[in-house]
């Protein structure tokens, strides 16, 4: 049944994008989307996922490649107090690990919490602006993670209208693969950039 159901929203979406966007894929490539995106939310992996992390919890931890075909964009942010300027970085790289395009920036928020929020609505929204497909957008901040894989959690009032903001915007997203949660250490490029977009005084963007 969720294999059926999944298949369906799927088909919706094609015909959504054709009729308003006029985008369109080949049977193939949508056939590609459905299996991806059931293999990666359906229940008995994410058990499998749970004991799997449990196992290697005290192994060096680092950034893993994404699956062939697919790209992924890690985000973070930094916070000091309300009184600074908050930075967020992301960063995104293809399945071979290649560098594609990375930004910074700057923002003032009342916590640690919602300049994590709004880091993962800047990797959603420079998704769309780049017309990413077969993505993966990877944190570190668990609550906010969580939050957008539809799990409840406890999330700051102020931030919940941005996470539903994100989810809204994602559906833009052809192929979408989903909100990943890694450990700190599997994000430490994104972790730098964000710290960098302390103290620069505008958006900056680099590409390859």
């Amino acid at each position: 049944m969720a294999l059926a159901a999944t298949t369906c929203w799927f088909i919706w979406k094609e015909r959504c994008l054709g009729v308003f966007e006029d985008k369109a894929r080949s049977p193939e490539q949508l056939a590609i989307a459905i299996t991806r995106h059931f293999a990666y939310w359906h229940p008995e992996r994410k058990a499998k996922t749970t004991e799997i992390s449990c196992t290697i919890l005290n192994m060096n931890i680092s950034w893993n490649l994404p699956v062939v075909n697919t790209f992924k964009l890690n985000c973070d942010a930094s916070w000091l107090s309300e009184l600074t300027n908050a930075g967020f970085g992301l960063i995104i790289r293809n399945w071979t690990g290649t560098f594609q395009a990375a930004e910074i920036g700057c923002c003032r928020t009342f916590s640690a919490e919602e300049v994590e929020v709004v880091a993962l609505l800047k990797a959603t929204q420079w998704a769309i602006r780049n017309n990413m497909q077969n993505l993966v957008i990877e944190g570190d901040n668990q609550a906010t993670i969580w939050y957008l894989q539809g799990n409840k959690v406890n999330v700051q009032l102020q931030c919940v209208a941005i996470l539903e903001e994100v989810r809204v915007l994602t559906d833009q997203l052809v192929s979408f693969l989903g909100f990943q949660h890694v450990d700190r250490r599997a994000n430490k490029v994104a972790n730098l950039l964000a710290k960098k977009g302390r103290s620069s005084s505008s958006t900056v963007s680099w590409n390859d």
